[in-house]
């Protein structure tokens, strides 16, 4: 059991939202988490319904992400969205984390019986701290948000007329105490979370006998490379949406370091099974530090130029050198993209050659010529999404270069001059990108499987 990343999924719960941006996403600690629980499944059945409540906490948490196009839009006029999305996401976020959590916990009691030790099993004191801080963090999200809810004239609830309303003087300062209370509770739990797991750590022989009883348990070479390949698979798949730009005020909603941190999980968790994914490495970590550099200057930025650079256009401000920087650096973060990509790929085509498709015996001929067009399938759609990956981010940083170009055009004739959407053309190409990239590891994964079921 992996005690530093338990550590760090829970930094990622600790963390409180305002409205609808989560600053830290749930559901990267969700799949920090998984990846410990998962490999207690074999020898806890607590562990698989744990498991199963993290999963519905990733999707939920990206889904919160999702939506925030339309949040950005949509909220501008109708500010009731504003509280209808925190309350919706934070309940759901806030049900998925505890029953995790506390799945969790019965799981690590069950363990202690097994192990015959007696810290994995002392989790009466932290399930009731986690749910104080789960009940704490949901009720503190939805708090400031209810100054959108009010009513009119008329009695029509409405996101543009604050009649009545007597929090809404007041939303600024219950936004500070929400994080301010989130903070401290959070900070308490990770004490409380963090003494929990020293004295696991320290109790003499149960790590060790927790780790014997799971190579017991799992004794097929087989069974343990499919693990390794399902969870990192889910890491690459996600970081593949991740990649996704959604523009909204000059800065990406979805920024790129989350996909590059992504990435990086999904790497580790290959690298120690299969050393050709470590080539992508160094890329992904070079990536994932320029990228807070570049989303970081971009919302820098913005704030200072933006407005004057929306109305007037980039070239008639004084930020003009500053954009420059930006479009370098967002340029820069592709090509380390490309080549984690790149090295990516390596990686994924040793995997094809040594653990995908059936095993056949030499004397079936015709067999193994299905199978080598199977696995030569498989190495074509790694090699798209590389292609893939390339036109996705190539045209993210063309969509960022014209963001502050006022009513970008292009003419084709003489007669016809078209205005040239680049966001629309970005964002298909790369929703076009991570379903393709999500089919190549769908079906990766199912010839991993069809060798070793």
């Amino acid at each position: 059991m992996k005690i530093g990343l338990l550590i760090a999924g829970m930094v990622f719960f600790l963390n409180p939202g305002i409205s609808i941006f989560d600053l830290l996403p749930d559901f990267i600690g969700a799949l920090l988490f998984l990846r410990v629980l998962d490999r207690l499944t074999p020898v806890s059945p607590s562990s698989e319904e744990a498991c199963t409540h993290f999963r519905n906490l990733v999707k939920t948490s990206l889904l919160r992400i999702a939506v925030l196009p339309v949040f950005a839009v949509v909220g501008r006029d109708e500010t009731t969205f504003y509280l209808i999305f925190t309350m919706v996401f934070s309940c759901l976020e806030g049900y998925f984390l505890w029953r995790g959590l506390m799945t969790a916990y019965t799981a690590f009691g069950y363990l202690s019986l097994r192990t015959g030790g007696t810290a994995l099993g002392k989790t009466v004191f932290l399930s009731v701290q986690t749910t104080v801080y789960v009940l704490l963090r949901t009720v503190c999200n939805i708090v400031p948000d209810l100054a959108y809810l009010s009513v009119g004239e008329e009695g029509i609830i409405t996101g543009s007329e604050f009649a009545g309303n007597p929090l809404l003087p007041y939303r600024n300062l219950l936004i500070a105490l929400d994080i301010l209370i989130v903070l401290i509770a959070g900070a308490v739990t990770l004490i409380v979370w963090c003494r929990y797991l020293k004295r696991v750590k320290n109790e003499e022989g149960t790590l060790a006998l927790l780790e014997r009883n799971i190579a017991e348990a799992v004794t097929e070479p087989g069974i343990l490379i499919r693990k390794t390949v399902k969870s990192a698979f889910l890491f690459f798949t996600l970081a593949g949406f991740a990649f996704l730009e959604f523009y909204a005020d000059g800065t990406s909603l979805i920024p790129d370091f989350l996909a590059f941190a992504l990435l990086l999980l999904g790497i580790g968790r290959m690298k120690s099974s299969f050393p050709d994914f470590r080539g992508a490495l160094p890329f992904a970590v070079t990536g994932t530090v320029l990228s807070v550099a570049a989303d970081l200057s971009a919302w820098l930025f913005y704030r200072k130029y933006g407005e004057a650079a929306m109305m007037l256009g980039i070239g008639a401000t004084d930020g003009k050198a500053w954009f420059t920087v930006n479009i370098v650096l967002k340029a820069v973060c592709a090509v380390f993209c490309l080549l984690s990509f790149v090295r990516l790929r390596e990686g994924l085509n040793v995997l094809i050659d040594e653990h995908a498709c059936m095993k056949t015996e030499k004397e079936f001929f015709r067999l193994s010529e299905k199978i080598e067009r199977q696995r030569l399938k498989l190495k074509n759609l790694v090699t798209g999404s590389v292609v893939f990956a390339a036109v996705s981010k190539l045209l993210s940083v063309l969509d960022y270069a014209t963001l502050f170009t006022p009513d970008p055009k292009l003419t084709v004739t003489p007669k016809l001059t078209v205005t040239v959407t680049y966001w629309s053309v970005s964002v298909l190409v790369g929703i076009a990108f991570a379903v393709f990239f999500r089919h190549t590891l769908d079906e990766t994964r199912e010839a991993v499987d069809e060798r070793y079921q």
